[in-house]
């Protein structure tokens, strides 16, 4: 398990509602779903073990993440869809000793799993097993949650009996703001050793989509959308292609306070006569801030966005590179859902998401 500080104040409030949304998960029932499709998949498989997190209180999520942290299972499962699919299997390391063999055995299913039809917005990073931490998991368990669906889609049996998810009626009739869970959460803690290098990996992530112009469409389409609103302040674009250095920051503090993203999504809605999202204009504490992003995702989720491209909250107020790279997938994606279902001006996706 990665060494990390503890967080404290603020952070360590968040710290504990992001493991409650695991815990939401657990409640519904989806990750003990997920492992019996699993288990029934691969039940008869050479060397297959079923996993041993199933007792009277649900799946445990530690014994789930020492179960598929190798990638292995992961791998298998994979396998064995694409076979069905007619496709070749993916390559991957059965004896996973080390971490970077590990890590390459979920690189390996995540490759694969997009190529299945996965939304890549869906895929989760390798630290969301390596670390070890409840928050992160939901990651996985949302990747697994897509494929499930792709399964079902391609008509592989045994079907995944999955959790339907929450409409945002319903959650906002079962206890308001704090009840949503999304699926993406890509918050760091600070890291030492092997887990630098992979930190930094991910970093690129966002410098890739900012070299593609993903981040300059975005915030001229945002800008666009907006322009009318007498209380809009527009965002300087980043150049696509060039270095940008710290122009991540003014994308984050532009975003931050989850106004802007609120006011989008609801103009989306309003153009079909949807329900717009409440949210708070003037937010002036963390929590608030919170709450607005989680509005956003409601709003999103209910407009079409698949939910395992949702971000969370802290993927903005950490303020760091790599989390916010979810953020702007996540609002790509929404952009080319809001171009499916004719809303102008159009939003001139750079390489459009894969959607289920």
């Amino acid at each position: 398990m990665a060494l990390r500080a503890r967080k404290t104040g603020d952070q360590f409030k968040i710290e504990q509602k992001l493991e409650q949304r695991y815990d939401k998960e657990a409640e519904l029932g989806t990750p003990t779903k997920l492992l019996a499709w699993i288990d029934a998949s691969l039940t008869g498989e050479p060397g297959y073990e079923p996993c041993g997190a199933m007792n009277q209180n649900g799946s445990s999520w530690q014994t789930i993440s020492d179960y598929i942290k190798d990638g292995v299972v992961l791998c298998k499962i994979l396998n064995k869809v694409r076979q069905a699919a007619g496709m070749d299997k993916i390559k991957f390391k059965s004896n996973a000793k080390t971490e970077f063999a590990k890590m390459d055995n979920v690189e390996a299913f995540n490759r694969g799993a997009a190529e299945y039809g996965v939304a890549a917005s869906a895929l989760f990073q390798t630290t969301d097993l390596m670390d070890g931490r409840k928050g992160p998991m939901i990651h996985v368990i949302g990747c697994l949650n897509q494929l499930g669906f792709e399964a079902n889609n391609k008509g592989f049996s045994p079907r995944y009996e999955h959790i339907a998810p929450p409409t945002i009626d319903s959650q906002i009739k079962k206890g308001g703001v704090g009840t949503y869970h999304p699926t993406r959460n890509k918050s760091r803690a600070t890291k030492s050793g092997d887990m630098v290098f992979v930190e930094r990996k991910l970093e690129k992530d966002y410098d890739g989509e900012e070299e593609r112009g993903t981040c300059t469409v975005l915030v001229e389409w945002i800008n666009r959308v907006l322009a009318e609103d007498p209380q809009f302040t527009p965002c300087a674009v980043p150049v696509a292609g060039e270095k940008q250095g710290k122009s991540w920051v003014s994308i984050e503090a532009f975003l931050r306070d989850g106004v802007i993203i609120c006011k989008l999504v609801n103009r989306l809605r309003a153009a079909e006569d949807l329900p717009l999202v409440p949210y708070n204009p003037k937010p002036r504490v963390e929590f608030a801030k919170i709450d607005n992003v989680e509005m956003f995702n409601r709003g999103a989720s209910d407009y079409g966005v698949p939910d395992a491209a949702l971000f969370d909250s802290i993927d903005l107020l950490e303020g760091r590179k790599g989390p916010l790279c979810n953020v702007i997938r996540c609002l790509s994606m929404l952009g080319v859902v809001a171009n499916r279902r004719g809303f102008l001006p159009i939003f001139e996706a750079v390489q459009a998401p894969v959607l289920q």
